[in-house]
């Protein structure tokens, strides 16, 4: 495998004519939107004391992602081992 006939998309690799995977999309951006979530709770815990008030709903929203996030690759392994069975 010659590495021009390559592409990579964010670390994974695929052969030419193969597209990324939606479900490799929402992985990414899901968990990408979770750790960008995760910063800013942290900063508005530790820094911004006066907008401490939205910690609640952010940590709501980021377990969201997180079981959203998690789902997404469970179900698609689960649904794959169910296959094979």
């Amino acid at each position: 495998m010659d590495i021009k006939d390559d592409r990579i998309y964010l670390g994974a690799r695929f052969q030419m004519g193969d597209a990324m995977p939606i479900r490799v999309g929402f992985h990414v951006v899901l968990a990408i939107t979770f750790v960008v979530l995760l910063i800013l709770k942290i900063t508005i815990v530790r820094v911004y004391r006066n907008f401490l008030k939205y910690a609640p709903a952010l940590g709501i929203i980021i377990f969201t992602l997180a079981v959203i996030v998690f789902a997404i690759s469970a179900g698609f392994n689960l649904k794959a081992a169910l296959r094979r069975a």
